[in-house]
């Protein structure tokens, strides 16, 4: 075992620094499993940045596979698979008439598929994201694993029971508390990488796809709209893949949560006479108590995320109007200086800019409310069951 932990300390046998092409190199390239582990090669990087200031000489460069040389020509293979499947099926096919003895040319569908962009992205990185998950859950169960721990302790200091075992709990706390940091600290960064390379997808698809448009198509995309693709809704897909684990792991932690809530409280009601849990008389039942206040606030949850959701795509319109005008603005500006019509288009954008920020004003307070839901659920769900107990 030690001999292992030896191999895995010792420095990676590959040199990408041929590979990243950058003058200073990512140390993450030859750090050891620990090291990548623990994240310890990033520790030179912050004592240098709490010594002097930090400039962008002292940035190293992105990791061999996190660069656009590697991202976006595996997107891009999966993408034109995607492109291919949806052009195969728009062909025409032929039907024959016996009658007229005639072929006529009969459309596969009558209406053309947009091809979507999603079964490429997972295609290409859904591997490092299904890792992520696998993280997660560890992360998940490790989080029950030590008040489990924590329970046994306290009933050990309560009883007579030997003094190796209160050692043993302690140590196994550090251990766990240990390794889901790590689960946790990986999970993150596989996340972020997984975004980052998304994003890089998406903003070189577009661009490409910007670059070779046609004349009509430059009709309905305004280059306003291309630019808030490639910066706005990129980043808005960046933020949002760290989150979409989310969906899953907020149910199945309330029910780990409820589970083991409602095994306690039998088990203090099941309690001997004599033992100090029989003082309190709590059912197993009394948990869906805070239960109830978790699924009263999930309408009034959805229906902030609808309004958040109108407020953003009235945002992103207004984006592209004012960035459109912009636009023609900069374009047309000896037009705009000959005929003295700086006031009212300086009028229009200010126009504009005002409605923006009344919709992020909106979208401000409406974040603050849904904040404040989740800071207060905790609180509000253990006062509700706290009442339970008591007058019940």
């Amino acid at each position: 075992m030690v001999d292992g932990w030896l191999v895995l300390s010792g420095p990676a046998e590959y040199d990408f620094t041929g590979r990243s092409g950058s003058t200073n190199p990512s140390p993450f390239l030859e750090a050891s499993f620990p090291s990548r582990l623990y994240f310890q090669w990033f520790d030179r990087f912050v004592w240098k940045g709490y010594r002097q200031p930090v400039t962008r000489s002292d940035l190293w460069g992105l990791n061999p596979e996190d660069t656009s040389k590697e991202v976006v020509p595996l997107f891009d293979k999966h993408w034109k698979r995607t492109l291919s499947k949806v052009h195969r099926k728009e062909e025409p096919g032929t039907k024959f008439h016996s009658s007229s003895s005639s072929v006529n040319l009969v459309n596969s569908s009558t209406r053309s598929r947009c091809p979507s962009i999603l079964p490429a992205l997972c295609r290409a990185y859904g591997l490092t994201f299904l890792f992520g998950c696998v993280l997660l859950v560890c992360v998940n169960l490790l989080t029950f694993v030590s008040p489990q721990i924590l329970r046994n302790l306290i009933v050990l200091v309560s009883g007579d029971d030997s003094l190796w075992k209160g050692y043993l709990y302690a140590a196994t706390l550090i251990v766990v508390a240990s390794i889901q940091t790590a689960f946790n600290s990986q999970y993150t960064y596989n996340m972020m990488v997984v975004a980052i390379r998304v994003r890089m997808a998406l903003i070189s698809v577009i661009y490409r796809k910007a670059l070779c448009m046609s004349n009509k198509t430059r009709k309905e995309s305004t280059v306003g709209e291309i630019v808030n693709l490639m910066s706005v809704d990129a980043a808005r897909i960046f933020d949002a893949i760290p989150n979409l684990n989310i969906i899953w792991s907020a149910p199945f932690q309330i029910g780990l949560a409820l589970y083991f809530l409602w095994e306690h409280m039998e088990s203090r009601q099941g309690a001997k006479p004599g033992h100090s849990y029989d003082q309190v008389h709590i059912s197993g039942p009394a948990v869906l108590a805070g239960l109830t206040v978790m699924l009263i606030l999930i309408p009034v949850n959805g229906f902030i995320a609808k309004k958040l959701k109108a407020l953003q795509i009235c945002q992103m319109k207004t984006k592209d109007q004012r960035i459109k005008l912009m636009n023609e603005v900069l374009n047309g500006i000896k037009v705009l200086k000959l005929y003295a019509w700086e006031p009212p288009y300086e009028k229009m954008l200010e126009g504009m800019r005002e409605k923006e920020i009344e919709n992020l004003t909106k979208q401000a307070y409406l974040s603050a409310v849904t904040s404040s839901i989740w800071v207060g659920v905790p609180v509000l769900v253990s006062s509700h069951l706290g009442s339970y107990c008591i007058f019940l």
